[in-house]
């Protein structure tokens, strides 16, 4: 056989085997994008130990809700549930906002609204 005709076939072969993978459909997602994660219930501290003033030091950025992985960004340094940040425990992290816990008294940081 002529090599320029084997090479033709073997070229044809090849792309039709391309055409058919290409017309495959996309395999589905395995987790929706836009499905909202489930965040824990929210602790009750008790009145004492709780205030809505946030720390003059502490300044809540952003806010990242994934569950159990949920970060905030506090005066720019990104934190996980449980980390420390200037003597502060990061103990739970909200759509809108985190709470910091220290000395048993909690701290709620609420992120400002931008208009």
């Amino acid at each position: 056989m002529d090599p320029k005709i084997s090479a033709t076939v073997a070229l044809f072969v090849v792309l039709q085997g391309f055409a058919a993978e290409a017309l495959e459909p996309a395999p589905a997602l395995r987790n929706n994008p836009f499905h909202r994660p489930h965040l824990p219930p929210a602790t009750t501290l008790s009145p004492a130990a709780s205030t809505r003033e946030a720390a003059p030091s502490l300044e809540l950025r952003a806010i990242l809700t994934d569950g159990d992985a949920s970060l905030a960004d506090i005066n720019g340094r990104i934190l996980s549930v449980g980390e420390l940040f200037d003597g502060y425990r990061l103990t739970r992290v909200e759509e809108r906002q985190a709470v910091m816990e220290r000395d048993g008294h909690a701290v709620t940081l609420t992120l400002d609204d931008e208009d």
